[in-house]
């Protein structure tokens, strides 16, 4: 799954930000309209909301009729609740997608490379009762350890403190046992970010563009980058990215077809 969806992003990375997370934005409406039209029932959904659009209408013209009043809101809060049933398909089927490709741009848009001189953790996490006694870190040239290890055997892990000294894209070796184990580390603009490099199905669900790591002893390897701090229209990367995809949703809702 992390291997298709850095494929589907892939050529996006190439383009300058501003186009590629707008097409992205765009991209993601046109789906999320395609999803609900193949999804919901489409007849219902416009029913339902013709019903709550009248029982605001009927609202506002007997402010002074207060059964009415109370029929109309009544009609609305019921209405609004068909609505959201009828959509809820689409939202359900689009939530785990959704959040998986929020992981992967948010080490593109939302996370900085490690700043030159400031101090970084290596966090290593391995297998409870399985503490390796070998552990070794081999650093690449313009990155050296500035502390560590130091194991914390009641949390299961172990901590090395570095520093980056010069800009670059490097690969951190873990030696642990018999097997060596990378971790990328991101010190230039340019690049995707990923924080941690785990295994097994929980790694979907985080921060990681790295492959799983391999069955034995290491279970994690977590390198926190900064995160950034510029803004898109003074909207953080991930609301932009909604709001635009929103926008599209409803700019392309009629010429695609589709009841909202």
């Amino acid at each position: 799954m992390r291997r298709l969806i850095e494929l589907s992003l892939y050529p996006f990375d190439a383009l300058p930000e501003a186009l590629a997370l707008t097409l992205l934005a765009v991209i993601t409406g046109v789906v999320l309209l395609l999803l609900v039209r193949t999804t919901t029932p489409q007849r219902f959904v416009d029913r339902a909301r013709n019903r709550m659009t009248s029982a605001v209408y009927e609202t506002r013209l007997f402010l002074n009729d207060p059964g009415r009043l109370i029929k109309a809101q009544g009609r609305l809060v019921v209405w609004s609740f068909v609505y959201v049933a009828a959509m809820l398909p689409a939202f359900v089927l689009a939530a785990v997608p959704m959040g998986l490709y929020y992981l992967h741009l948010e080490g593109r848009y939302g996370k900085a490379p490690v700043a030159l001189g400031a101090p970084l953790v290596l966090r290593v996490d391995y297998a409870e009762g399985r503490a390796p006694a070998d552990l070794a870190l081999n650093l690449p040239q313009g990155v050296r350890l500035t502390a560590g290890p130091v194991g914390v055997p009641h949390l299961a892990r172990v901590y090395f403190r570095l520093e980056v000294q010069r800009p670059g894209v490097y690969d951190l070796q873990l030696r642990a046992g018999g097997e060596t184990l990378s971790k990328r580390l991101v010190a230039a603009r340019g690049t995707p970010v990923s924080d941690t490099r785990g295994r097994g199905f929980a790694a979907l669900f985080e921060q990681s563009l790295e492959p799983g790591l391999p069955a034995g002893a290491i279970e994690k390897l977590s390198l926190i980058h900064p995160d950034r701090t510029d803004t898109w229209l003074r909207m953080p990367w991930w609301m932009y990215w909604m709001v635009g995809a929103t926008v599209a949703a409803l700019a392309l809702r009629k010429p695609l077809g589709v009841a909202l």
